[in-house]
């Protein structure tokens, strides 16, 4: 949250749900953020399943935003894939590694 200069990261987390995601527009940029609830006692499996559950609301939401009525199946796939495969590398990279700047 820090490296997006969020002041208050609680309003983004939320205990209870096992995962969610945020939409923010500025000067008609779009910001989509996934959040993890408590990753502990949970399978790589079941973490992998929610992100990629997540990422469909993303790809939703960039259709949405672009005006796209009528996305290609394929382009929507690759669209979901890219985007899992981003969060699991972020979420099981080492700390060390982890970006010290958002994914533009």
């Amino acid at each position: 949250m820090k490296r997006l200069s969020v002041n208050e990261p609680n309003r983004f987390v939320n205990e209870r749900a096992n995962a969610t995601t945020h939409f923010l527009t500025n000067e008609g940029t779009l910001t989509c953020i996934i959040t993890l609830g408590p990753t502990k006692g949970r399978s790589n499996e079941q973490l992998a399943a929610l992100v990629a559950h997540e990422a469909v609301h993303v790809v939703q939401e960039m259709w949405s935003h672009l005006g796209e009525t009528n996305p290609g199946r394929e382009q929507e796939a690759y669209l979901v894939q890219q985007i899992t495969q981003e969060c699991l590398q972020e979420l099981w990279s080492p700390r060390s590694e982890r970006r010290t700047e958002p994914v533009a």
